[in-house]
């Protein structure tokens, strides 16, 4: 009996870890982005099925402002993204000028020389009316680190993303801090987070992270854990560490 309970139980454990995992994918998918600039000749999204409607949810259409004359066909996935207002961060440098959301993401359904319908799929915000497309692929995890490793106090970066509606965040969330794989950031590796003092130039760590995905000047650490909210304009601390095999 304890055998067959202990199965049943495995059983249940590898769909819930599958389930984990696609949650940490999709939220991923959906973190923030800094950009030096915008993507020229997108293709965007001209409006809806119905009249006057410029937001959209999962299940609803949305017309294209271009079709099989700009290379889409029926199956293809895209991004749907925006430019957004960061009302948080300050234009420090080329590489975090412009905050770019993802809203979702959409599949072609329908495609003639000029335009295109395609179906929203997923939404991490609403969709709207002018967000533009740009091909799909899903991020991929990085491999956990095994052990923390000792923090790089000479190379520390800033975070200075979040979501743009929020100016700290949590366990769970992500962020964006300007240190990339030109500085030796790379996919696993774990920081701390941490502030300076109000009073004296102490430092308070306020948590600790993982890198998930990175650009040559910037990375998307998780906050794994956390002390206190970790606000853009704290700092992190990258650590050696031994990736698992």
């Amino acid at each position: 009996m304890t055998i067959k309970i202990l199965s049943v139980l495995a059983c249940l454990a590898i769909p819930a870890a599958a389930a984990a995992q696609d949650a940490e994918q999709l939220q991923l998918a959906c973190a923030p982005i800094a950009a030096p600039g915008l993507p020229v000749g997108v293709v965007q999204i001209a409006g809806g099925q119905v009249h006057g409607k410029m937001l959209f949810a999962p299940g609803d259409i949305v017309v294209l402002n271009a079709g099989s004359g700009a290379g889409l066909a029926v199956g293809q996935e895209y991004f749907v993204r925006r430019q957004v207002h960061d009302r948080f961060t300050p234009v420090i440098d080329p590489f975090a000028k412009i905050t770019i959301h993802t809203d979702g993401w959409v599949k072609i359904v329908s495609v003639n020389a000029t335009s295109a319908d395609a179906r929203v799929t997923h939404a991490c915000d609403g969709v709207m009316e002018g967000d533009y497309l740009q091909a799909m692929v899903m991020p991929q995890l990085p491999v956990a680190p095994t052990e923390s490793g000792t923090a790089d106090f000479e190379h520390p970066a800033e975070i200075v993303r979040a979501d743009e509606r929020i100016q700290s965040a949590g366990a769970g969330q992500t962020m964006l801090i300007n240190r990339g794989t030109e500085e030796g950031a790379r996919a696993g590796q774990a920081v701390t987070l941490y502030r300076f003092s109000e009073r004296g130039g102490s430092t308070i760590t306020v948590g600790r992270g993982t890198v998930l995905t990175t650009t040559p000047r910037t990375a998307l650490i998780r906050i794994d854990s956390s002390s206190d909210a970790v606000y853009v304009g704290d700092f992190a601390l990258a650590q050696v560490v031994r990736l698992k095999p």
